[in-house]
Protein backbone atom coordinates (compact mmCIF):
# COMPACT_ATOMS: atom_id res chain seq x y z
CA UNK A 1 0.00 0.00 0.00
CA UNK A 2 1.46 3.38 -1.16
CA UNK A 3 0.81 6.76 0.86
CA UNK A 4 0.59 10.04 -0.79
CA UNK A 5 3.17 12.16 -1.34
CA UNK A 6 3.24 15.33 1.11
CA UNK A 7 2.36 18.37 0.08
CA UNK A 8 4.87 20.39 -0.93
CA UNK A 9 4.65 24.23 0.33
CA UNK A 10 6.71 27.42 0.20
CA UNK A 11 7.03 29.53 3.76
CA UNK A 12 7.52 33.51 3.01
CA UNK A 13 8.11 35.82 5.46
CA UNK A 14 10.27 38.31 6.96
CA UNK A 15 10.37 37.53 10.49
CA UNK A 16 12.41 34.51 11.02
CA UNK A 17 10.47 33.42 13.94
CA UNK A 18 7.42 33.31 11.77
CA UNK A 19 8.48 31.39 9.24
CA UNK A 20 9.97 28.30 12.47
CA UNK A 21 6.56 28.90 13.68
CA UNK A 22 4.46 28.12 10.49
CA UNK A 23 6.90 25.54 9.24
CA UNK A 24 6.59 23.51 12.62
CA UNK A 25 2.80 23.68 12.63
CA UNK A 26 2.44 22.28 9.15
CA UNK A 27 5.43 19.73 9.49
CA UNK A 28 4.42 18.30 12.80
CA UNK A 29 1.61 16.08 11.52
CA UNK A 30 3.37 14.97 8.31
CA UNK A 31 1.35 15.33 5.18
CA UNK A 32 2.74 18.62 4.27
CA UNK A 33 6.70 18.99 3.10
CA UNK A 34 8.25 22.79 3.43
CA UNK A 35 10.43 23.30 0.59
CA UNK A 36 11.59 25.94 0.82
CA UNK A 37 11.34 29.04 2.70
CA UNK A 38 11.88 32.99 1.89
CA UNK A 39 12.40 35.96 3.70
CA UNK A 40 11.26 38.42 1.27
CA UNK A 41 9.05 38.60 -2.26
CA UNK A 42 12.72 38.44 -4.12
CA UNK A 43 14.16 34.95 -2.15
CA UNK A 44 10.02 33.98 -2.90
CA UNK A 45 10.53 34.53 -6.17
CA UNK A 46 13.58 32.40 -6.98
CA UNK A 47 12.42 29.57 -4.27
CA UNK A 48 9.58 29.00 -6.70
CA UNK A 49 11.49 29.17 -9.95
CA UNK A 50 13.29 25.73 -8.09
CA UNK A 51 11.10 24.41 -5.62
CA UNK A 52 7.82 23.17 -7.35
CA UNK A 53 5.23 23.17 -4.80
CA UNK A 54 1.04 23.22 -3.96
CA UNK A 55 0.83 25.74 -1.75
CA UNK A 56 2.67 28.78 -0.80
CA UNK A 57 2.39 30.70 2.55
CA UNK A 58 3.22 34.43 2.40
CA UNK A 59 2.97 37.97 4.72
CA UNK A 60 1.50 40.32 2.22
CA UNK A 61 3.18 42.96 3.92
CA UNK A 62 6.87 41.93 3.11
CA UNK A 63 8.39 44.14 0.98
CA UNK A 64 7.51 44.27 -3.26
CA UNK A 65 10.10 43.21 -5.60
CA UNK A 66 10.55 46.02 -7.44
CA UNK A 67 10.60 48.14 -4.29
CA UNK A 68 6.80 48.51 -3.86
CA UNK A 69 5.68 48.96 -0.23
CA UNK A 70 3.87 45.04 -0.17
CA UNK A 71 3.82 42.16 -1.71
CA UNK A 72 0.27 42.18 -2.63
CA UNK A 73 0.82 42.70 -6.34
CA UNK A 74 3.16 39.82 -7.03
CA UNK A 75 0.74 37.37 -5.09
CA UNK A 76 -1.94 38.47 -7.02
CA UNK A 77 0.59 37.78 -10.36
CA UNK A 78 1.19 34.67 -8.95
CA UNK A 79 -1.99 33.27 -8.62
Amino acid sequence: MSSAPPLRVIVADDHPAIVEGIRFCLERKGGIQVVATASNTLELAGALDIAPCEYVFADVGMQGINGESSSINFLRHLA
